[in-house]
């Protein structure tokens, strides 16, 4: 990736990124955070990208590695979007099977889905299981869903945006909306970041 000197050129990044990415009919979304890691995901990776490109899906399927998605105890998981079907327990057996019959052959691969214990039953869908349904996610709302190691997958998503807007304003208002935030320290006493700044702003010859 070019050097970033302008809002503009992050602007043009997320552009050419989405537009990649809306070539391919579906997205896999292979866990990769530690839990599955510990299960062999990359093993489950290995194996998908294996029979997309077999069943010459490789123009219409885009499969990706994110940070974690949240439901480690079923480990390795991915989930499939834009259907937003997820998938548990995987092996590159289970990832094979996935690969022909739903991105194939469009049917989800019920036998692979999460497991309900308390309804005793499968849900597929990750909209519909409990564990995600009750979440109001903030500054995970990205976690999962996107590439972890793609600085334009970040950037896709407006990373960066606020430190474009930030040196686009003066100093003093920088400080003020850190102090309209509420933003505070994490070291145990919870000091406003925002005075923290202001102060640091005003000390004589910038110190």
């Amino acid at each position: 990736m070019t050097r970033i000197t302008s809002p503009e050129r992050l602007r043009e990044i997320k552009a050419a990124y989405e537009r990649r990415q809306s070539a391919y009919e579906r997205r896999v979304l292979v866990c990769g955070g530690a839990g599955c890691v510990s299960c062999h995901c990359q093993a489950v990776r290995d194996a998908l990208e294996e029979a997309v490109e077999a069943l010459g899906l490789g123009g219409r399927v885009r499969v990706m590695v994110t940070g974690c998605i949240g439901i480690c105890a079923v480990g390795p998981v991915m989930v499939v979007e834009p259907d937003g079907v997820l998938y548990t327990s995987l092996d590159p057996e289970r990832a094979a099977l996935i690969a022909r019959r739903h991105l194939l052959e469009g049917e989800i691969v019920e036998e692979c889905t999460f497991y309900d214990h308390d309804q005793k039953r499968r849900i597929p869908y990750l909209r519909d299981i409990g564990f995600f349904r009750e979440q109001v996610r903030i500054a995970l709302r990205n976690c999962g869903q996107m590439e972890y190691a793609s600085l334009e997958a970040y950037i896709a998503r407006d990373g960066y945006a606020a430190l474009a807007g930030a040196l686009a304003q003066k100093p003093a208002d920088v400080v003020e909306e850190i102090k309209r935030s509420g933003l505070r320290g994490r070291g145990g006493a919870g000091f406003p970041t925002g005075v923290k700044w202001e102060a640091g702003m005003n000390a004589a010859e910038g110190r």
